[in-house]
């Protein structure tokens, strides 16, 4: 167990490492970040890069130490990225909903005031006030949105198989529904560069992955019965003049034998 510092004061960082029972070396190993570093970081001796703010919200299972840094240490991001607070699952719900019931009732007036492409004096005040429930809506959204990476983060939220789940959540007698994406269970850090695109060919159904649908083992090398699996799917697995293959080494049980006919028909 890593021993914990007695300062005041302890930043998002140091908080972070250690609710997690990590000492600056253990922190140093999983993030790549020299423990030196980490402690110039926690003792704001020196912001971190957004590389190293990437990492550590990997590691302490933290997704809100990435808006921390962009609504706090970021110099354009404290310009247009509001700071997200923490909150229970029924109070994002309560005030999404209200901001969303408010915009309904507000949605005519928008229309009135931007059909001509100008916005009048006259209509100034309302449009602010449009404006006001519209940024209430996008904050309600990134909290959910942070309040779901960090229950996939912490293992709280999880599935046999990629695709959709659907959170329901109520309050005070009003029920909202959440649906989420779930990647396998091996793709879980939004900062990873194939995470978007694992997510999307997911959702295309190209990308199948392993185990049932529940690894996608981004480390594996890409094998040519893949390849032309991945291009068949991604022109909707048309049909095939041929139902017999001229390779040896493919057979018919195989999950790449229909894309293999396909691509040598089409050269």
């Amino acid at each position: 167990m890593g021993k914990k510092s007695v300062r005041p004061n302890k930043n998002l960082y140091m908080i972070s490492r250690e609710s997690l029972d990590l000492t600056r070396e253990d922190a140093a190993e999983l993030t790549g970040i020299s423990a030196d570093r980490l402690e110039k970081i926690e003792n704001e001796k020196s912001l971190p890069h957004p590389d190293e703010v990437l990492m550590m919200a990997k590691y302490y299972k933290n997704p809100s130490i990435n808006n921390y840094f962009c609504s706090h240490e970021c110099p354009i991001g404290q310009q247009y990225v509001p700071a997200i607070p923490k909150k229970e699952l029924s109070q994002i719900v309560l005030e999404m909903l209200a901001s969303l019931n408010n915009m309904n009732r507000e949605k005519e007036r928008l229309i009135e005031i931007t059909a001509d492409g100008k916005i009048g004096d006259d209509e100034l005040e309302d449009f602010h006030n449009i404006q006001e429930q519209l940024s209430k809506i996008s904050a309600s959204v990134e909290s959910l949105r942070l309040w779901v990476e960090e229950m996939i983060a912490k293992g709280n939220i999880t599935a046999k198989m990629a695709g959709k789940v659907t959170i329901t959540a109520s309050a005070a007698g009003k029920t909202a529904k959440c649906t989420v994406t779930v990647l396998y269970k091996d793709v879980t850090y939004t900062g990873d560069f194939w995470y978007a695109p694992t997510n999307y060919l997911t959702a295309k159904g190209v990308v199948k992955g392993y185990a049932n649908q529940t690894e996608f083992r981004p480390s594996n090398d890409c094998t040519r019965a893949q390849m032309v699996t991945f291009l068949y799917r991604l022109q909707g697995e048309p049909k095939t003049k041929s139902n017999e293959c001229k390779f040896d080494d493919v057979k018919s049980g195989d999950y790449f034998y229909k894309p293999v006919i396909w691509a040598v028909e089409n050269g």
